[in-house]
C-alpha cells in the first residue's frame, strides 16, 4: 500500500493543477478578467468558505474531538470552539479546511496568476520561442528544470514553505505546476511533443519510481541531503505527467461510436440515477394503496424532477396510472417554457458537447434571485425530450409565491425547505386550491430535495419585504441566444 501511495502521490495532485491551469489559459483567452474572477469566486472561494465555516470542516473536527475523547458536547455546544486556535497548532479551527486546501490555494493561484497570465496571452512571441523547446528531442522533459529548481528550494525550508502536507508537495510546487500547466495549455506544439515523448517520459518515469518510494531511501535520508534527490523527484513527477497527458491526448481524443454516445449520455445519466426518488415514492404509495392524480416536480436542470417522475412516467405509459406530471422552475430562469429546443453547449465554457434541450443560451447570466436557485440555462435532454413529446407539463412561478409556499409549509410540516423545492410546494398548494374550488379530490405527490439552514438570510429578506417578483427580459434571452451554434 505505501508503494502504492508514494506512486500516486508524485502525480496526482500535481496533475490537478496542471489542468486547472489549461483551463484557466482557455477561459481568459474567451473572458474578460472580471468574468473569469468572479467565476472563480463562485466556483472556488464560496464552496470552500461555506466548507470551512459552516457545512463541512466544523463537523470533521468535532468528530475528532469527540473520538479522541476532547470533547463531550453536541456539535451546536461545540461550533463556538471551532475557533479557539489554529487547526495545525492543537486547536480547533482548520483555516485551510483540511482537504479543501485544494480550492483555497486554486482559488489564490488563480488570482494572484492573472497579471501574469495576461501578460504572456499578449505578448505572443515569448510563449513562441518558449514552444520552440517542443521541438527539441525530448525538449517538454526540460521543463521539469523549473520543478527541479522549486524542489531544491523548499527543502531547505522543511518546517515551513517546504512542508508537504498537502499531497505530498509543497504548496509552492504546487504554484509551479501550475505555472506549468499554463504554459502547456498556449500552444499546441506542447501536445503534439506529450505525444512524440510518451514512451520515453514513461520509461523514465518507471525507472525512478523505484528510489522514489522505496524505504531503503526514506530510511537513509539520501534523498534529503543530495541535489541527485532533488532532480529525481521533480523528473519523476514530470515524467509521469506527461506520459499520462501524452497517452490520454492521443488515445483518448478520438471520436468513435462509443465516446460519441459516452458524451452525449453524461447528462441523462446523472438524471437516471436518481430514479430512487421516484422508486420509493412509487413503494410509498403502494404501502397505502394510492396513486398519484398529479405530480409536480422542481425543475432547473431536471436531475431531481426526473429522479422523481421517470418511475411514474413509466407507469403510465405502460397503462397502470395517469398522473398529470408537472415540471415547474422559476419564472427568471424559464428554460422549458421559455427557452428554445436546440443543440447548444452544457456549460458557459463551451467544454461540454453539444446537447439537444430546451436552453436559455450558454451566455446566459441570471439575476442573483434567490428563489431562482434553479439557475441553470439548460434543460436535461432526456426532460426536454419528454417535454416536445407532450408528456408532461411546465409552468414557472415567481419567488415571492415561492416563499409564501415555503413559511406555510414550515408552518404545516416544521421543515424549512430550501428555496428550490419551494417551486413545486407553490405549485402542490396551487393544484390542491383549485381541487378545494372545484371540490375534486386529488393526490398530489411531490418530493422535498432540501432544507433551507442555509437559506435563512432569503427567508429574512422575504419576510423584511425586500424580494421582488423577475421576469427574465425577452431581450436578454435574444443576445444569449445568438450565441448558440446553428447546426446544419
Amino acid at each position: 500500500m505505501m508503494v502504492l501511495v508514494g506512486f500516486l502521490v508524485q502525480w496526482m495532485m500535481p496533475l490537478f493543477f496542471i489542468l486547472s491551469a489549461m483551463s484557466s489559459a482557455f477561459v481568459l483567452s474567451r473572458r474578460s478578467t472580471g468574468r473569469y474572477l468572479g467565476d472563480r469566486v463562485k466556483r472556488l472561494l464560496v464552496p470552500f468558505l461555506l466548507g470551512t465555516f459552516v457545512v463541512l470542516i466544523p463537523v470533521q473536527v468535532w468528530i475528532e474531538r469527540v473520538t479522541h475523547g476532547d470533547y463531550d458536547g453536541g456539535f451546536w455546544s461545540f461550533y463556538p470552539h471551532y475557533f479557539d486556535g489554529w487547526y495545525a497548532f492543537g486547536g480547533n479551527f482548520a483555516w485551510m479546511g483540511l482537504h479543501l486546501w485544494y480550492l483555497q490555494m486554486l482559488f489564490l493561484f488563480s488570482v494572484l496568476t492573472v497579471p501574469l497570465f495576461r501578460i504572456l496571452l499578449k505578448a505572443t512571441s515569448v510563449l513562441t520561442s518558449l514552444s520552440r523547446l517542443a521541438s527539441w528531442p525530448g525538449g517538454i522533459l526540460l521543463l521539469s528544470l523549473p520543478l527541479i529548481l522549486c524542489e531544491w528550494y523548499v527543502n531547505q525550508f522543511r518546517e515551513t514553505i517546504g512542508m508537504r502536507d498537502f499531497g505530498g508537495w509543497s504548496l509552492l510546487s504546487y504554484l509551479v505546476f501550475f505555472l506549468l500547466g499554463f504554459v502547456l495549455a498556449t500552444d499546441d506544439a506542447w501536445r503534439k511533443a506529450g505525444e512524440r515523448h510518451r514512451h520515453l517520459a514513461l520509461a523514465v518515469g518507471a525507472l525512478l519510481i523505484g528510489p522514489e518510494v522505496s524505504w531503503a531511501w526514506a530510511k537513509t535520508g539520501y534523498f534529503d541531503n543530495y541535489l541527485v534527490s532533488n532532480i529525481s523527484h521533480a523528473l519523476n513527477a514530470w515524467c509521469w505527467l506527461v506520459a499520462i497527458l501524452g497517452y490520454a491526448s492521443r488515445h483518448l481524443t478520438q471520436t468513435n461510436r462509443f465516446l460519441q454516445y459516452g458524451n452525449e449520455a453524461v447528462l441523462p445519466f446523472y438524471v437516471l440515477h436518481q430514479t430512487i426518488i421516484g422508486e420509493e415514492a412509487l413503494l410509498q404509495l403502494a404501502k397505502v394503496g394510492e396513486t398519484p392524480d398529479v405530480l409536480v416536480g422542481c425543475t432547473g436542470g431536471g436531475s431531481n424532477f426526473g429522479g422523481l417522475s421517470f418511475p411514474f412516467l413509466r407507469e403510465k405509459l405502460a397503462g397502470r396510472m395517469n398522473p398529470t406530471i408537472r415540471c415547474v422552475e422559476p419564472a427568471s430562469c424559464p428554460s422549458l417554457t421559455r427557452g428554445e429546443y436546440r443543440y447548444d453547449f452544457g456549460d458557459t465554457g463551451q467544454l461540454t458537447p453539444l446537447v439537444k434541450m430546451h436552453t436559455l443560451g450558454h451566455t446566459f447570466v441570471p439575476d442573483p434571485i434567490h428563489a431562482g436557485g434553479l439557475r441553470y440555462h439548460g434543460m436535461a435532454p432526456l426532460v426536454s425530450h419528454i417535454y416536445e413529446l407532450g408528456l408532461i407539463e411546465a409552468e414557472s412561478i415567481h419567488q415571492t409565491e415561492c416563499f409564501a409556499a415555503a413559511i406555510q409549509f414550515a408552518k404545516s410540516e416544521g421543515i424549512v425547505p430550501a428555496p428550490e423545492p419551494t417551486h413545486a410546494i407553490a405549485a402542490a398548494i396551487r393544484e390542491a386550491l383549485r381541487c378545494k374550488e372545484s371540490g375534486e379530490e386529488k393526490v398530489i405527490l411531490t418530493a422535498l430535495c432540501g432544507h433551507g439552514h442555509l437559506d435563512l438570510a432569503s427567508y429574512e429578506q422575504y419576510l423584511a419585504g425586500q424580494l421582488v417578483d423577475y421576469d427574465y427580459p425577452e431581450e436578454k434571452i435574444a443576445a444569449a441566444m445568438e450565441q448558440v451554434p446553428v447546426l446544419g
